[in-house]
């Protein structure tokens, strides 16, 4: 409900959505129409849009339709599209949409590894946090094997909240990718000596999950 409430209060800040869903809830019964017949369709024309300000929003929007109960695999393009911003504030709407409205089916997952390896290779804290979580959300077995050793080497970040959503996203990938707990087994239990309380739980929960999965072999 909090994740709803602050996304709703992202895309209302254009007024063109607000007034759309203020009609589509002064038609009781029709409700569900009005927004596919009449707010849908506008927003599908802002994802297109070269200018990526635009875009970022549009995204937005469709996140918001889809917790709100509408199909937005529409926007899964788009969403790629602004993830590869290089303004972050493009890139974090990008990634919030895709953390929310994409799924194993999503046509676009071919095209997402490239682009979360960029940016948990690069130099900001902020992006890598960014792929991170989106990661987390999205994973599937074959997104957890392409990306675990990249995950993996975060975990020696210097930043701690890069190291914390590092371990978190560990957690999610080998739960997807059990085979993945192979390579770095050994170096798991380091993290339970980190500095930073919320870094040595997440590797807390990680050891333990390793300890699970090592009686599989």
């Amino acid at each position: 409900a909090d994740a709803l409430g602050r996304l709703r209060s992202l895309v209302f800040q254009t007024h063109s959505m607000e007034h759309e869903l203020q009609a589509a809830w002064a038609h009781p019964g029709a409700e569900a129409a009005h927004v596919e017949n009449e707010v849908v369709p506008g927003v599908r024309r802002e994802a297109k849009s070269p200018d990526p300000r635009v875009k970022a929003v549009a995204v937005q929007k469709a996140a918001y339709l889809h917790m709100l109960g509408f199909d937005a695999d529409w926007a899964a393009f788009p969403a790629v599209e602004a993830m590869s911003a290089t303004r972050l504030q493009f890139k974090s709407a990008g990634y919030s949409a895709a953390a929310t409205t994409f799924h194993p089916g999503t046509d676009v997952m071919l095209l997402i590894p490239n682009l979360l390896k960029k940016d948990l290779q690069g130099a900001s804290a902020l992006e890598a946090c960014l792929a991170l979580d989106c990661l987390a959300n999205i994973a599937t077995p074959e997104l957890a094997q392409a990306l675990v050793a990249d995950v993996f080497g975060l975990l020696q970040s210097s930043k701690p909240i890069v190291r914390r959503r590092a371990a978190l996203c560990l957690l999610r990938l080998l739960q997807q990718f059990p085979d993945g707990l192979r390579p770095c087994f050994k170096g798991l239990a380091g993290g339970l000596d980190d500095p930073d309380a919320g870094a040595r739980a997440a590797a807390a929960a990680l050891v333990a999950l390793a300890a699970a999965l090592a009686t599989l072999y």
